[in-house]
């Protein structure tokens, strides 16, 4: 069985920002991630080159993802903070439920599948 070992580093913050096993820190490949001011991560990049990039609202909430093949997915809040759309690269909100609504004690009353 091969074992495998990571190395890491770390910033200042003591957040990681890149990773790499030994075959890809002997390419001179590795993992990376990119944070913002507030801690959430903006962006990532595979040890093929492959990147993906978040954007957060003034609340940390994520409102928008962009994968490695650049389709996009976002995402709405109502007021409460509670999930009210969620749409895929093509607006179609294919994989997942598209609106939700909430009660007064932000419990969720319904939920609308894409048809």
């Amino acid at each position: 069985m091969r074992r495998a070992f990571w190395n890491a580093t770390y910033d200042a913050r003591n957040r990681q920002i890149t990773i790499a096993d030994a075959q890809e820190q002997a390419e001179g490949k590795n993992h990376q991630t990119a944070y913002d001011a507030s801690g959430n991560i903006v962006g990532t990049v595979d040890a093929k080159g492959q990147s993906a990039s978040f954007v957060f609202d003034a609340r940390n909430r994520r409102i928008s993802q962009t994968d490695r093949l650049a389709g996009v997915t976002t995402w709405r809040f109502d007021e409460n903070s509670n999930l009210r759309h969620m749409a895929d690269a093509d607006n179609q909100a294919t994989y997942a439920p598209t609106c939700w609504t909430y009660d007064a004690r932000n419990l969720k009353l319904t939920e609308a599948l894409p048809s």
